[in-house]
């Protein structure tokens, strides 16, 4: 359809500008294949392929060879309805061009959305918040340029506890659902203390104010944006663009009450299962998926063998996935059960008795016999008894996973060992197993002696209790009578008291995360501890010994469908001694670093994610990242990822750099 005929002043002469369809797209070259649309902006049969873009997307461009501007077709996308421009002096159509859009400007490329929530007047639960908002063009070389003006709409509540932006995938449209300073909470599923995931709500202390987790929005091809309840990104779709399933939500069935006990402790919490309920279509009707995860506690809490696993599903990802936490304990050992231990008390001493020695040549001194060495003795002494002692042995055993893929697999071991009395082993009491006897008579021709134990070695074992494993002190010394050199051995005691070890890891924890088709694309923040304890404790309860270090871990994780990475971001450490007992004193230092204020989003095939790297010593924020990487965005390259850790690369202020920020990528 012929729509207008320009004759002013122009590159190109008189114009004449149709409207056109826009069938395909090739962006290496920035030219289009395109279908003339009639006044009713019907298709006709009108086509023309190789037509090129000439759409300025900034001040200065490059101009292809072919005549179309370099980068400007990033501004457009299949099925999108153009203008297309020809010069009048050729009527065959043959230098055609798009230079714009039907519906109005567009920035070239995917916009990077940066929300910085300003909390810094809030004065009461609920009170307002400023919010400032930044958008940035990703260029065709994947750097930022930051529009003077942002042209992205985005709705802004300030009744969550993450930093969430969830954006349309079709249109300029955002709904973000952002924490202030009273709602914030680093983690997705531990709010003070309380069990939570994506879509669950948290009260104040005062019962004042509802908080949100995660968001209680997502977008679908159908609806736009539209409720959700248990899953950030609330569809798949095929290749065609078609939703096959929708609507995820969990469905739970109570099955009992979980003592689940936590050392000497009961938990009480629910045994549930959990299956997934969704959709085939946002109108059809709910459907139970064949996935579950049932809770369970099998055996007495007080002995060995007893187990319990309880599953957590932070959000849902598909019909048959979700971002899932599990905790499994097995007791081995039952700390409530006093059990008997076999400890083994061996030793050998090499002894020498001094008598007369009337050997013709032996110490024949002064016209009489003296006195040496008569006989030396190999003596091995051993006993075995059985003692009564307290011992624990326990792993809890925890998962990070998403579907089929397990992202972390931990373990953390406890041990005990608690006796009640000293174990006192006098060592020459100890009954003789054997003693093997050499008759000499010679050497040190001295008066009578009468014996001396030249050597001695040994102590106690028990495979089944590492305390009591010691070996007997042995002193070496001129302890034989007349000076002569020997050995002298103590009296071995082994204090009553416990015995306490801890190593692995644990404490798992989700700080963001968001996923586009399933588990195919996933993006994810979440920390873990690293801990070694030993302790000692005596009889009356008192710590003689103490050292705990943990080291918590902050991870990203960035899965697409041909790669994935996984990127130590921070670590902080907690050191623990003893420095002094009775009473017990103790020395803390913390140490390194720690991540805060996450956000992150997957969407238009590009994954954003923003977090902080604060001091634990200063509580200073160290820097603050704003990264991105194309996932499965055609106009850039695949795997594709910038990061930028400098505030005025983006013109932020210091003061917004270091407040909440939310970030998400937009519809240019």
């Amino acid at each position: 359809m012929k729509l207008e005929t320009y004759t002013g002043s122009s590159n190109w002469g008189n114009l004449r500008i149709l409207w056109a369809n826009i069938d395909s797209i090739d962006s290496d070259n920035d030219t289009a294949n395109i279908t003339i649309l009639d006044e009713t902006k019907t298709k006709t049969t009108e086509t023309y392929k190789n037509v090129i873009f000439y759409y300025n997307c900034q001040d200065e461009m490059t101009q292809r060879t072919n005549g179309a501007l370099e980068g400007s077709s990033m501004a457009f996308e299949k099925n999108d309805q153009v203008y297309v421009s020809y010069d009048l002096s050729n009527e065959d159509k043959t230098n055609l061009k798009i230079i714009g859009r039907i519906d109005g400007l567009k920035s070239c490329g995917e916009s990077i959305l940066l929300l910085i929530v300003d909390d810094s007047a809030q004065n009461e639960e609920g009170g307002n918040v400023n919010y400032i908002l930044r958008q940035y063009t990703i260029r065709s070389d994947f750097s930022l340029l930051k529009l003077d003006t942002p042209g992205a709409k985005v709705s802004k509540y300030h009744n969550g506890t993450a930093l969430i932006i969830q954006g349309s995938e079709d249109k300029n449209n955002n709904i973000a659902t952002v924490a202030d300073k009273y709602g914030f909470s680093e983690r997705w599923d531990n709010i003070d203390g309380m069990e939570k995931g994506w879509g669950g709500t948290y009260t104040s202390s005062d019962g004042s104010q509802t908080y949100i987790i995660g968001a209680n929005n997502a977008w679908n091809p159908d609806e736009g944006m539209s409720s959700t309840k248990k899953a950030r990104r609330n569809y798949i779709a095929n290749s065609s663009g078609t939703i096959t399933s929708c609507y995820y939500a969990i469905k739970t069935d109570v099955l009992g009450n979980c003592l689940c006990y936590v050392g000497a402790y009961p938990t009480n919490r629910s045994l549930q299962t959990q299956t997934i309920k969704y959709r085939q279509s946002v109108t059809g009707a709910d459907i139970n998926s064949s996935t579950n995860w049932t809770d369970y506690e099998t055996g007495n809490p007080e002995a060995d063998g007893y187990t319990w696993k309880y599953n957590r599903v932070i959000t849902l990802v598909s019909t048959s996935e979700a971002l899932l936490l599990t905790k499994r304990k097995l007791q081995t050992k039952s700390g409530f059960i006093s059990r008997l231990v076999t400890v083994i008390t061996a030793s050998t001493e090499n002894l020498s008795i001094y008598g007369p020695c009337y050997a013709i040549g032996q110490c024949f001194v002064g016209g009489q016999f003296w006195y040496g060495i008569h006989t030396t003795h190999t003596v091995k002494r051993y006993n075995a008894q059985q003692i009564g002692v307290r011992k624990e042995d326990t792993t809890y055993y925890e998962t990070l996973e998403v579907g089929d893929i397990t992202i972390e697999n931990l373990s953390y071991n406890i041990k005990v060992e608690e006796s009640f009395d000293d174990l006192t082993i006098y060592p020459f009491n100890t009954p003789v197993a054997s003693d093997v006897e050499t008759d000499l008579c010679h050497g040190s021709c001295k008066g009578w002696d009468g014996q001396c134990t030249d050597s001695f070695s040994g102590g106690v074992t028990s495979d089944d209790f590492v305390k009591f494993n010691e070996d007997f002190t042995v002193r070496t010394g001129n302890y034989c009578s007349g000076g002569r050199p020997g050995v002298q051995v103590d009296v071995l005691t082994i204090p009553a008291g416990a015995t306490r070890t801890e190593s692995g890891s644990n404490e798992l924890h989700i700080l963001g995360f968001d996923n586009y088709q399933g588990s195919k694309y996933l993006i994810l923040f979440y920390e873990l501890t690293e801990g070694t304890l030993t302790e000692e404790i005596n009889e009356v309860g008192y710590d003689t010994s103490y050292a705990y270090t943990g080291s918590t871990k902050y991870y990203m994780y960035i899965k697409s469908d041909s790669s994935e990475t996984k990127t130590l971001l921070a670590t902080k450490t907690a050191v623990t001694t003893l420095t002094s007992s009775n009473p017990s004193v103790y020395t803390s230092t913390n140490t390194g670093n720690y991540v805060s204020k996450v956000s992150c989003q997957i969407n238009r095939g590009i994954a954003v994610y923003t977090y902080c790297v604060v001091n634990l010593e200063t509580g200073a924020q160290e820097k603050r990242v704003v990264g991105y990487k194309n996932l499965t965005n055609s106009k850039y390259g695949t795997n594709q990822s910038k990061e930028y850790d400098n505030s005025t690369e983006l013109n932020v202020s210091d003061t917004y750099w270091q407040s909440k920020i939310a970030v998400g990528v937009t519809k240019g």
